[in-house]
Parts: C-alpha cells; structure tokens; sequence
C-alpha cells in the first residue's frame, strides 16, 4: 500500500474465483487461494464485529452516572419541554441544533427522559461514525481502513464528543455521507450509470450538514467544501476510478474536457436534489411538523457562527484540545504530508491533506468553538495518519544486507511501546514530587533519584535502540516499527484519557477539555428530592417544588419530572412552602417558619494558579495542589414538619 497512484492489493477485485473459466479448473493452487479468500472475509468481518461492540459499550457505560453538563441540560430540557405538554411552567429555550433536538425528542418520547435517553442516539452515532471508514474501501483499501477505524475507535475526542450528545458527532456522520456519496455519483456518472439516486442521497447528506447540525455543522461544512473545491483545482487525468466499465482515455477525456469543479457542477442535478433536501430539513427541524418552532434552530445555527470568531476563550480552542489529546495524530499526519511531498499522490489523498490545512486554520479562526469540535481535526488528521502506519507495514525493498525479518518492525514497536512506558511512569513520580512542594519553589523539591535515573536511562535507550536496530535492519523498518509503536502507546493512553474525561473523572475541572464541571451531588440532589416525594407523596412527583435557579440549567434538569415545580425570581415567593431550593449565596433566608437545610455543590470551576512546578503533574495526571476554584451551590430546604415526617400537606 502506497501514497501513490499504484493498484493496492486490497483493492484487487474479489471476483476471480468465481470467474467461468476459472470455475472449469480444479488446481488445488486456486481451490486453497479461495479459501483463503473466504476466510480473509470472514475474519474482517469478526475484527470490525468486535470493534463495533468495543466502541458501543465505551459510548454507552456509565452514562447515567455522569451528571449533564450546563451546554447538555440546555439542548435536552428543550426537547422535554417540547415532547412533554405537562412539564414545569418555563421559559421554553430553543434547541443549538436541529437533530440533536430531533433525536432527544424522540428517544424522551419512547424511553422516558434521563441521562441515557438524552445521549443514547449520538451515542450511537458516535458508534457508526468509527466504522465509516468502511465505506471508502474501495479508495484507500482494506487495510487501510481498518487501521482508520481503529484510530476514530480510540480517538478521545471522538468518544467525549459522543458521551456528550455533541452535534459535531452528527455533523461527522453527514460529512463521511455526503463524500461517499458523492464519489459514487461521480464514479457512475463516469461509467454512463444511473446516478440520480446517489446525488439525492448526497443532497440530503449536505442539506443536513449545513442546516440540521448546528454552527459545529456549518463550520464543517465550510472545511468539507472548500477542501473538496480545492481538491478538484489539483485534478489529473489519472485520478479516474481504477475500475471503470469504460475505456480509461474516454474517462480521461470526460475528466479534462473542462475544470472538474465546473463539471461536476454542471452535471449535478439540482432540480432533482434540492427540492428533496429542502423538504427534508424542513420536516426534521419541525418533528415532521409537530413542532413548527424548531425551524429557529436553524437560525440560532446561523447566528453562532459569528460568535465563535469574535470569543477569545483559548482554554477550550479547539486547536489547543486537539494539540494536547491527539499529539499521535498530529506527529503521524505531518510525516503522511512529508510522504506526500515526495511521492505522487492520488485524489483521495490530496483531499485529506487540503482538510486538515482548511480544518486547522477553522480551529483557530473559531476559536470560541466548544472542545468537542476538535472533531473537525480529528478527521482528516486520521485519515493521514493511517497512510503513514499503513505504510510502516510495506516491506523495504532496498535492504541493506538481507531483506529484514517481517516481525522485526513488531520487535522495535514493542521496544518502544515499553520504553515509553518507563518514561511516562518515572516523569509521573517526578511530576508528583514537584506539585508536592508547598511553596512551589523548585529549590524545596525533594526528587526521586530512582525515577531521574529511569528518565535518562529510557531516553538513552531510545536513541542507542535506534542505532541498534537500523544497523541490523536497516533505517527503513526501524523507522516503521517506531511508527507502529507510537501509534499503539498513543491510541491507548488516549483512549485512557477520553475515558477519565468522559467518566471517572467527569466532574474535575482541572481539564482543558472544560474548566467548568457538573458536580456529581446533582445525582444526590435528585435521590433526595425523590426520597421526600416517595415519603410525602407516596411515590408521585407532584409535590410542588418551588426553585430558584436557572430554567434551563443543571437544577432544572433535576427537576424535570417534578411537574408542580414553579420557578421563581425572589425567595419571598416561596415562604412556608414545603420544599424550596435557594442559592447558597444566601446562608439564613426568611421563608416564614422553620426549615432544615442542606447544600449541594451543582458545578465547579478551576482556574491555574499560575505556578510553572504544577505543570508537569497538571499535563501528565491531572494532578494540581487545588482541583477546585471555585463552587457553585444550591440548597434544599425542607419545612420542619416536612423533614420530621409529620405531615403530608398536599
């Protein structure tokens, strides 16, 4: 497999053993080759089975006990609003996305609302998105693809933005359909094929893009069309399909008759599509007309943008988000775009170097964009790097002395996965000794002489292992298992990463990922009020509950089954009710008789400190002297009556 624009083997047809006059010999050579040929299938198909079981359950374990995040409670308590006509008197806010809007609504129309339900599809959606690469077989080969799959599956970002019901998972999905489909109308456009059903689907896919996915979709579909604009400006006559039924010279000839964008352009059929797609967005964004007023999505859509040019709130860029979770991806797509410099390069190709160019220079022009769009980058910039560790497995064939073993580039991967390894535990005990100094004078550190001497040690073991090794197998495969070793100790510890974010560590804010979190008391919060319902109401949740917080923030989303809650804007309001949740900013409220308290902490915001000794612990653990900033609390107050049990006021 190569950058170039030779026929890779994976994409050699699979049909020559059921050729006629290949059926009519009976050689045992061609008898064991499809058998093989039968088996290859059946373990791909095993390898992506279980791939696609690994991605579902990281997407959907422990999703109900991570609390929702502000940006999360807002877009779900929009869709229960809006499928629920019971729910608590508010302020009805309007969704930042047309199908994450679409797809809460009905997954809180058939489930029930809860943490699960509102992330559930996008999950899912997440889920598929890793096995799109699937559907490009055909132009980068099999092999290549999978290795593709393997790096969306262990991506962090890809997995966070899932678990968090974020629309750029969704935009994502579109964006893999509309080129799928559009490089099949095209390639049967070429072949004097029906193709009208292919550009249909591709409308649809960028009609949804643009309108359905919120300003991440927008913001993609800029990238996706301006790489694919100046893609076509670097066409050849020797990018058409390889397996064309048609003679190569009049592809050729249909190819360069005039400028690829204008052609393609002109024979698109517009008529036929657009009317469909505009249909199409506008039964989405309406629920298929049950709901008229989500079309101002589309607006809101439209209307962030600007936004996200204008915010200089660089801790969540996603630029800085990709940088700091993904650095494999970034390292194996400069050395693919070195590769492509000096090789020829087929259009495929050039289009996923042009995405990444345009998807970073999106990065820091909306800058204001929440971490979960690093997605932008993350595509295209795994795309590249699966050509790179896709050629790490091409054999050398200009050894120096002998042609090298085929499991030598394993034994220098696995050498470098474990030195790795060593390193990153001895710079953690450092790191850990250096946030531990009060101070935070590097004088007063106290570090572990063992673990200095493990960071050397490693970082010699590095540099002499790769003289060693170039020496017995030549420069070529010790690069390749190098490769093939950064890309494994990356993926995992990534994945490791994406993990702690997305779950065990869901509410510490020391990330760049966020630095505001939802605080897991809101989960006690909600136990408890359903502890007093179950006791006062015998199990119904109407007892009124009278709330001072935000209509369309965390509390609210505990709320959300308490339809008797009323919202207020001054305690006065409240007073001698039986249940009333205040802001802790105020210790003593006046509600007219007795109450018994207790606070719970809703979100929790850090800001650095500032100190240059806490960094090393910071980027290598997460690990900071004060995890916590700041608080913001909310306190239940149950009548005294109430909490003693002796009344049952309804």
């Amino acid at each position: 497999m190569t950058f170039g624009n030779t026929i890779d083997t994976d994409m050699a047809p699979e049909s020559v053993p059921s050729a006629p006059w290949i059926n009519e010999t009976t050689n045992d050579e061609t008898t064991r080759g499809a058998a093989r040929s039968r088996t290859g299938v059946r373990v791909e198909v095993i390898v992506y089975a279980l791939l696609f079981t690994l991605v579902v359950l990281l997407r959907l374990g422990e999703l109900d006990t991570v609390p929702m995040t502000g940006f999360e409670t807002r877009q779900a308590l929009a869709a229960y609003r809006a499928v629920l006509s019971n729910a608590a008197p508010a302020e009805r806010y309007e969704a930042d996305s047309a199908i994450v809007f679409l797809v809460q609504a009905t997954s809180f129309a058939l489930f029930g609302a809860s943490e699960i339900s509102a992330r559930l599809l996008t999950a899912l959606a997440g889920a598929t998105l890793v096995l799109s690469p699937l559907l490009f077989q055909r132009q980068i080969g099999k092999g290549r693809a999978l290795i593709l799959a393997l790096l969306l599956a262990f991506s962090p970002t890809l997995l966070i933005g899932s678990r968090e019901s974020a629309s750029v998972v969704w935009a994502g999905l579109f964006a893999v359909g509309l080129l799928w489909t559009l490089l099949g109308w095209n390639r049967a456009r070429l072949a004097c094929e029906p193709a009208t059903g292919r550009a249909v689907a591709a409308g649809l896919c960028g009609a949804a893009l643009i309108a359905l996915c919120g300003a991440s979709g927008i913001v993609l579909a800029l990238i996706v069309f301006t790489a694919l604009l100046a893609t076509s400006l670097t066409g050849r006559a020797d990018d058409v399909p390889i397996d064309l039924p048609i003679p190569l010279e009049r592809a050729q000839t249909a190819m360069t008759r005039t400028p690829i964008a204008l052609e393609i352009a002109r024979a698109f059929p517009w008529g036929t599509v657009l009317p469909g797609a505009l249909v199409m967005v506008f039964g989405a964004a309406t629920g298929f007309l049950l709901y008229p007023a989500g079309l101002s999505a589309i607006g809101n859509a439209f209307a962030t943008v600007p936004s996200w040019i204008s915010s200089d709130n660089a801790t969540t860029s996603t630029l800085i988000v990709s940088l700091f979770y993904e650095p494999h991806l970034w390292l194996l797509g400069v050395v693919a775009l070195l590769i492509m410099i000096r090789r020829p390069t087929t259009l495929i190709d050039r289009f996923f170097m042009i995405a990444a160019i345009v998807a970073a220079i999106a990065a820091v022009l909306f800058g204001g964009a929440p971490a979960a769009n690093a997605l932008w980058l993350t595509l295209p910039l795994a795309a590249l790097a699966s050509g790179t560790i896709a050629s790490c497995f091409v054999p050398d064939d200009n050894p120096i002395f002998a042609p090298p073993p085929a499991w030598g580039r394993w034994v220098v991967g696995l050498g470098i996965i474990g030195t790795l390894s060593v390193f990153t535990v001895a710079l953690q005990a450092v790191a850990r000794a250096m946030v531990m100094a009060g101070d935070g004078l590097l004088s007063n550190v106290t570090f572990p002489g063992a673990s200095l001497v493990l960071l050397l040690v490693s970082t010699m073991f590095i540099v002499i292992g790769f003289f060693l090794f170039a020496s017995l197998w030549g420069t070529r495969t010790t690069w390749q298992g190098i490769g093939v070793g950064i890309a494994l100790f990356f993926g995992v510890t990534s994945l490791g990463s994406g993990w702690a974010i997305a779950v065990t560590d869901a509410d510490q804010p020391a990330q760049i990922w966020r630095s505001e979190t939802t605080s897991r008391d809101t989960l006690l919060l909600r136990a408890t009020l359903l502890d007093v319902i179950d006791r006062e109401a015998r199990g119904f949740t109407e007892l009124p509950v009278f709330a001072l917080v935000p209509e369309d923030g965390v509390v609210a989303w505990v709320l959300r089954d308490f339809h008797q809650t009323r919202f207020i804007d001054d305690p006065r309001e409240a007073v001698g009710e039986q249940v009333v949740l205040l802001s802790a900013d105020n210790p003593t409220p006046d509600l007219g008789t007795a109450y018994v308290g207790q606070d719970f902490t809703v979100a929790q915001t850090y800001t650095a400190n500032g100190y240059l000794i806490d960094f090393p612990a910071w980027w290598t653990q997460r690990t900071v002297r004060t995890p916590v900033s700041s608080r913001s609390r909310t306190v239940l107050w149950l009548r005294q009556d109430v909490y003693d049990g002796i009344t049952t006021e309804q």
